[in-house]
Order: C-alpha cells, then structure tokens, then sequence
C-alpha cells in the first residue's frame, strides 16, 4: 500500500497525482478531467436531500459515540483514582467521513 501526504503536493512527479493531492488545500485545475469528475459528483452528494439526510444521521450517530466514549473514559479513570478533565471545545477537530476525502474543515 502506498501511503500519499497531500502536504507533499509539490515533490509529487506526475501531474494528475499532484493536481488530486492540492485539491483538498483549495487548490483548482480546470483541465483535469479527474478533478472535474470529482467535483461533479460533490456537487450531486451536496445537491441530493436524501444524502444530506444520511449524512445528518451519520453525523449524529458519531456524535453520540464520542459522547459514550468520553463517559466511558472517565468513568475508568475516576475508578483509577486519576483526575478527569474536559477538553476545551477548540481543542477538538471535527472531521466526518466525507470530509476525510477531502480533508477536514
């Protein structure tokens, strides 16, 4: 499996690899047919009431599971003695599933 860093655009050698690799950064090529593919179909996902919906459940569902996580975590370190703290809502990344295609938001 070959691991792909999208911060490392640039040493990229072959021009579609790198043109797919900036994309997430913001970054446009107007001529690739692949990035263009790629767009038309967010476009869909974005334009589709029914794959808004999905991803809104999905959304919650994971929100709920780091909630239970969290719970369940000091939970076992108020049983080991140890002091729990709460995260500072800035500290923590939110990035669901389609934005991990993309990079996160």
């Amino acid at each position: 499996m070959k691991m792909i860093n999208s911060k490392a655009a640039k040493a990229e050698a072959s021009p579609k690899l790198r043109a797919f690799l900036e994309y997430p950064d913001g970054s446009k090529t107007e001529d690739d047919s692949f990035i263009q593919a790629l767009e038309e179909q967010i476009r869909k996902i974005k334009d589709s009431a029914e794959r808004r919906q999905e991803y809104m459940m999905i959304t919650a569902y994971e929100a709920d599971l780091r909630q239970e996580g969290r719970a369940e975590g000091r939970e076992e370190w108020r049983a080991e003695g140890r002091p729990v703290q709460k995260a500072a809502k800035k500290d923590v990344k939110k990035c669901h599933f389609p934005l991990l295609i993309l990079g996160c938001q």
